[in-house]
């Protein structure tokens, strides 16, 4: 072990392929990790032993989850309006459920994204009150950032301790709600300086507009969206959350029609990834990343981003997804087995990374001063 403490200050180095700034450029040396910060990335060989070696990247942002869901997993159902609507089976399960089964199903899907490299993540928690309060209960212990996006019961009674609770609100879409509703949620959420999500384009065609008129921080899954509604939303300047194996295991939208995932690249939309119902997927990010690679997109380097940077700025989590000097540590370390390429192929290794990475083959997660080998936290600062 070298992770050295002295006068209160963690200090160690992580060697390998570094991958560095918003365009992961490779370069071959160490990052000087002080306190949970990125203190230098140093080129070069470095004269001091190391806490691990391997590929360095980001870790990995994983931007809509329902980790609620986890008691539900392997459900079947025939359409997503059975699934999700507003009386569907998955609300009829949450309902049903004590809330020690709950957080026993939430504590292991955290659990599995700290084991696949995910270092943040977001949630849309239903449930009301009570519903935050299990999601805060399943964090305790463990060390992932996270933004909690709490949801009111159909009342906005609730809404001010909700918002006390959490870093925001997030709501299915606009039309299982009164407009009214909506509206006043919308715009208490953005006066007690919270964040306010909502879905669109997934169940339903036509309440991307509906959703766009609230002024949301983000909105999730756009999975319908037409050329003229992305151009609506670019013009906004509203960032988009998409969850590309939800939407398969689902089959959201027309038949053969994939989520416009490029198109909305292209329009300059802020654009993150995440795994949305626990119920659906594994919570790895890096199989979201493949999924986007293998049937969406062909640039690694805008997969990557999504996945880790841009995640990070759609939750306005300033300082993550990045590796910068003065940045925040968190950081996944893979196996170098990945890398066949050396730094001259950039291109074939962040293919390699946004394709065939596997959990085995993460060596090392950082997090906020929590160190987790193989799975096993061995040292917390």
């Amino acid at each position: 072990m070298h992770a050295n403490e002295s006068d209160d200050v963690n200090e160690y180095l992580l060697s390998g392929i570094i991958l560095v700034g918003e365009d992961f450029t490779p370069a071959s040396g160490h990052v000087l990790v002080r306190d949970s910060i990125i203190a230098d990335v140093v080129e070069g060989d470095v004269d001091v032993d190391s806490l691990a070696s391997g590929i360095v990247m980001p870790g990995m942002v994983n931007s809509h989850t329902h980790i609620g869901d986890s008691i539900a997993r392997g459900v079947f159902f025939s359409s997503l309006e059975e699934l999700v609507g507003p009386d569907g089976i998955k609300h009829r399960i949450l309902e049903s459920a004590s809330g020690k089964e709950l957080v026993s199903g939430m504590k292991s899907t955290i659990q599995e994204m700290m084991n696949t490299g995910t270092t943040c993540f977001s949630d849309f928690r239903e449930g009301g009150i009570e519903g935050v309060k299990l999601l805060r209960t399943a964090m305790q212990g463990v060390n992932i950032k996270t933004r909690i996006l709490g949801r009111p019961l159909k009342s906005p009674d609730e809404l001010d301790e909700v918002l006390q609770l959490s870093d925001g609100i997030g709501l299915s879409s606009t039309g299982d709600y009164e407009t009214s509703f909506t509206s006043e949620v919308a715009r208490r959420t953005r006066e007690a300086g919270g964040m306010f999500a909502i879905h669109a384009g997934e169940r339903l065609v036509d309440d991307i507009e509906s959703a766009l008129s609230l002024d949301a921080d983000f909105l999730v899954h756009l999975t319908q969206a037409s050329d003229r509604e992305i151009r609506m939303i670019a013009d906004a300047g509203v960032p988009v959350v998409v969850c590309v194996r939800s939407n398969l295991a689902t089959g959201v939208g027309e038949v053969g029609k994939k989520p416009p995932v490029r198109e909305m690249l292209d329009a300059g939309i802020l654009l993150a990834a995440g795994t949305d119902n626990a119920m659906l997927n594994s919570a790895d990010m890096f199989s979201e990343a493949s999924s986007l690679m293998g049937g969406y997109m062909d640039d690694a380097v805008d997969v990557l981003r999504m996945c880790t940077l841009n995640g990070a700025r759609v939750l306005g989590l300033g300082g993550c997804g990045i590796i910068e000097t003065g940045m925040q540590a968190d950081l996944v370390v893979l196996d170098s087995k990945l890398d066949d390429t050396g730094t001259d192929g950039l291109s074939a290794l962040l293919r390699r990374l946004a394709c065939c990475t596997q959990p085995d083959d993460i060596v090392l997660t950082v997090c906020g001063g929590s160190i987790s080998f193989k799975k096993e936290i061995v040292w917390s600062g």
